[in-house]
């Protein structure tokens, strides 16, 4: 007996080779609501943004099915919820004046500085490795979680309430820099 399935059903029985889509952010004129109509139609593949995003002050929630980002991320005073599949930014990552971020869910590398002070963020997630300093400062976090690697600095708060456990950890993370609790 023979099936015969559309392409539509081929490629979802074969998602786990699906190739990631790597689409220059500026040709979308740095917009993402046309970026997601442009993916909508070509059926939502995981994609990867070339060059910088800056998603401050906007209305998006989720970044859905975006794994990297070559630049830098800027979702600072955004309502963003959840980073979606996001594993990788190249540049900074600033999510400082988050409400609705509470982890940074699969985001395992930061090339740059990584800043989630002032944030509702109380789980570092998968995150490994910052490329420069890792800001915590007025945030919620209360775990290194998986962390082994911080270029520079840290800059923790005095009054969290994971202070002695993240003090503790620092034990098994390579730190080029230094760590600073500050009042």
């Amino acid at each position: 007996m023979k099936y015969i399935i559309t392409e539509r059903q081929y490629r979802i029985l074969n998602e786990e080779t699906e190739e990631i889509l790597e689409i220059p952010y500026k040709v979308f004129n740095s917009d993402w609501e046309f970026l997601q109509e442009y993916l909508e139609k070509i059926g939502n593949p995981p994609f990867k943004l070339i060059g910088s995003v800056d998603l401050r002050y906007t209305e998006v929630f989720d970044l859905g099915k975006l794994v990297g980002v070559t630049g830098g991320l800027v979702i600072r005073e955004s309502p963003i919820h959840t980073l979606g599949d996001l594993e990788f930014v190249g540049g900074i990552f600033d999510a400082v004046k988050t409400l609705y971020l509470k982890s940074l869910g699969k985001l395992r590398v930061v090339g740059a500085t990584c800043i989630v002070k002032n944030s509702m963020v109380r789980d570092l997630g998968d995150l490994e490795r910052v490329g420069g300093t890792l800001n915590i400062y007025g945030s919620r976090v209360e775990s290194l979680g998986n962390l082994k690697f911080i270029n520079r600095d840290l800059i923790g708060d005095p009054n969290s309430p994971g202070k002695e456990k993240m003090l503790k950890q620092l034990e098994n993370i390579e730190v080029n820099g230094d760590v600073y609790y500050l009042d």
